[in-house]
C-alpha cells in the first residue's frame, strides 16, 4: 500500500514537471489542422492590410515616413505603411472658411488659418474722382457794352473759359456675389455689378435788373471768321442769367466664370490663394454739356447817350439827332427793345430763353480675363487684382437746341428749333461703333474680425481708352443765319459748318473702396 502511494505521488510530480517545461506555442507537429487554420485566421484579421481607408498608420523602426508600398511583403514582422498623401486632400476643402487644422507633431497650438470657402458676397462703398470733362471754347463772356462780350477784345472776360472742369468725389457702391461648385473649391462664378452717382460740375451767372453786367454767348462767325456773339443781358437789352452745367455717370456689370489655379496647404501659416477669371462685362459711361441762358426783355423805351466807334453793330437802335451817324462820337438813341426770333418780333415785355445741349452715352460689351491673389496672414489679408475687358464700344450722341419766347403784349409763346451751338448744322442723334480696351486694377489690406467677416480699404483704377466726350463736339465756328435768335436767321446765304462727331478720348475713374466681406 506505501509502496502504491509513493507510486501516485511520483507520477503526479512527473506530469506537473512536464508541463512546466511545455513552450507557449505548441509545434506543428503537435497541432492539428485546424488549429493551425484558425491562428492565421488571427494574423490576418489585424493585418494592416486592413486598417481603415486613410489612417496613417504609426511609423516603425527602419521604415521611413510613408513607407513602402502598400502591396510590399510583410517582412520582419513589421506592419507596411501606405503612402503620405498629397495635397488638395477632399477633406481640407469641405470644411467651413477659417477653420483651424490640427496641432502639428510637436507643435503646441494650431498654425493653420483655414481652407477655400463655399460661398462669399461683399459690399463696397466706392470713393472715385472721375476724369475732368475739357470744353474747348469760351462758352459765356462779360465785356464793356462797346465789345459785345465777343473774345479777342479788351474788355472781354471769359465766365467759363475754355478748360478742365473737374468733378470732385463721386459716391458709389459695388456689390459682389460667388460660389464655388465643387467639394474642391476649384471652379465658381461670381457676378459684381458697380454703380456711381451722377456728378455735375453747375455755374450760374447773372445780371441785375437793368442788364449790368453784360452777359453774351461766343462763337466765330463761319460767313467772315471773325468774334461775334448772341447778347443775354445789357443796358439795351434786359437782364438776364445763364447756368453752364456738365455730368457724368458710370455703371457696370460683369458675370465670370472663377478657377482656382493654386491654394497654400491648409496648415500653412501664410495662406494664399490665386484664382483665373473670365466671363462678361458691360460697362456705360453717360454725360451731357450744356448751357441755358434767359433773357428778361423788360425795359420800357428810353433815350440813352452812347459812345461808338463802329455804328453798323448798333441794332434796333434808332437816332435822334440830325446829321446822321458819325463813327466814334457821342449821340443820343431811342432804345425800343425789340428781337427777331424765329422770324417773329418780339417786343417788351417779353422774355427769350436758349439752351444747346450735348449729351453722349458710351456702352460697352465684351469679354474679360483676369488674375487676382488673397494672401492672409494672421488677423491681416492682402487682395490683388488686374483685369482687361476687350470688345465693342457703342457711341450714342445726342445734340439738342432750342430757343422759347414769350410776349408780354400779345400773349403767346412759342419758340423754334435751335439754340447758339446746337443749329440746325448739327442738332440730331448719332450713333458710332468702335473698339474698346477696358483695364482695371485694384489693391485691398483687410482685417479679419471673425473667421467669417473682414473689413478692408483699398484701391481702384478703371480706365477706358475710347469714348466720346461732349466737350469734344463743342464747335464754336457758327452761321449766325442758323441762329433763331439773330435778326439774320434764315437768310440764303446760309454756310455750312461741319463738326467732327466721333473724337475719340480716354477716360478713368479712380479711388478709394471700403468693403466688407462675407466667407463661409
Amino acid at each position: 500500500m506505501r509502496t502504491g502511494i509513493l507510486g501516485s505521488i511520483a507520477a503526479t510530480v512527473l506530469g506537473a514537471s512536464t508541463a512546466w517545461g511545455q513552450s507557449s506555442l505548441p509545434s506543428p507537429a503537435a497541432v492539428a489542422p485546424s488549429t493551425i487554420g484558425s491562428q492565421f485566421q488571427q494574423i490576418e484579421a489585424w493585418s494592416p492590410h486592413s486598417a481603415p481607408p486613410g489612417v496613417v498608420l504609426p511609423g516603425m523602426p527602419g521604415v521611413p515616413p510613408g513607407g513602402p508600398p502598400i502591396d510590399a511583403p510583410f517582412e520582419g514582422g513589421m506592419a507596411p505603411q501606405p503612402p503620405v498623401p498629397m495635397y488638395p486632400p477632399p477633406g481640407p476643402y469641405t470644411a467651413p472658411m477659417f477653420q483651424s487644422t490640427p496641432p502639428q507633431p510637436g507643435a503646441s497650438h494650431n498654425v493653420g488659418s483655414g481652407t477655400a470657402p463655399h460661398f462669399w458676397s461683399s459690399f463696397e462703398y466706392l470713393l472715385y474722382f472721375p476724369k475732368s470733362q475739357n470744353v474747348p471754347f469760351s462758352l459765356l463772356t462779360s465785356s464793356a457794352p462797346n465789345d459785345d462780350g465777343r473774345i479777342g477784345r479788351g474788355s472781354t472776360l471769359n465766365l467759363v473759359p475754355a478748360g478742365d472742369y473737374t468733378y470732385n468725389l463721386a459716391s458709389g457702391f459695388r456689390a459682389t456675389i460667388g460660389a464655388f461648385g465643387d467639394d474642391d473649391r476649384r471652379y465658381g462664378v461670381e457676378a459684381s455689378g458697380f454703380a456711381l452717382e451722377q456728378k455735375s460740375n453747375i455755374q450760374t451767372f447773372s445780371s441785375q435788373a437793368g442788364g449790368i453786367p453784360l452777359l453774351a454767348r461766343p462763337f466765330v462767325d463761319s460767313t467772315t471768321f471773325d468774334s461775334s456773339s448772341a447778347i443775354i443781358a445789357d443796358l439795351f437789352y434786359g437782364s438776364g442769367s445763364a447756368v453752364f452745367r456738365t455730368s457724368t455717370q458710370t455703371w457696370g456689370t460683369e458675370a465670370s466664370g472663377v478657377l482656382n489655379l493654386y491654394r497654400s496647404c491648409p496648415d500653412s501659416t501664410c495662406q494664399i490663394s490665386i484664382d483665373a477669371i473670365a466671363g462678361y462685362r458691360y460697362l456705360q459711361l453717360t454725360e451731357e454739356l450744356s448751357i441755358t441762358s434767359l433773357s428778361d426783355i423788360s425795359r420800357t423805351p428810353s433815350t440813352i447817350n452812347r459812345f461808338d466807334a463802329d455804328p453798323n453793330n448798333m441794332d434796333q437802335a434808332l437816332p435822334t439827332t440830325t446829321g446822321g451817324l458819325i463813327p466814334g462820337a457821342f449821340r443820343s438813341f431811342l432804345i425800343i427793345p425789340v428781337v427777331d426770333v424765329g422770324g417773329t418780333r418780339i417786343t417788351t415785355p417779353g422774355a427769350i430763353a436758349i439752351q444747346d445741349s450735348f449729351t453722349v452715352k458710351n456702352r460697352f460689351n465684351g469679354g474679360q480675363v483676369g488674375l487676382r491673389s488673397f494672401t492672409r496672414y494672421g488677423m491681416f489679408s492682402l487682395l490683388l487684382s488686374g483685369k482687361v475687358a476687350l470688345g465693342s464700344m457703342r457711341q450714342t450722341v445726342d445734340i439738342s437746341g432750342a430757343t422759347g419766347i414769350y410776349d408780354g403784349i400779345r400773349g403767346f409763346t412759342g419758340g423754334s428749333y435751335g439754340g447758339v451751338l446746337a443749329n440746325a448744322s448739327n442738332i440730331g442723334r448719332y450713333t458710332n461703333e468702335d473698339y474698346a480696351v477696358i483695364p482695371e486694377f485694384n489693391a485691398a489690406v483687410g482685417v479679419n474680425l471673425t473667421r467669417n467677416l473682414t473689413v478692408s480699404m483699398g484701391y481702384n483704377l478703371l480706365y477706358i481708352d475710347n469714348v466720346v466726350r461732349p466737350g469734344t463736339l463743342v464747335n464754336p465756328v457758327v452761321n449766325r443765319a442758323q441762329i433763331p435768335a439773330s435778326s439774320t436767321y434764315g437768310s440764303a446765304n446760309t454756310i455750312p459748318t461741319f463738326t467732327e462727331l466721333f473724337k475719340t478720348q480716354e477716360f478713368f475713374l479712380h479711388g478709394a473702396n471700403f468693403s466688407m466681406t462675407f466667407k463661409y
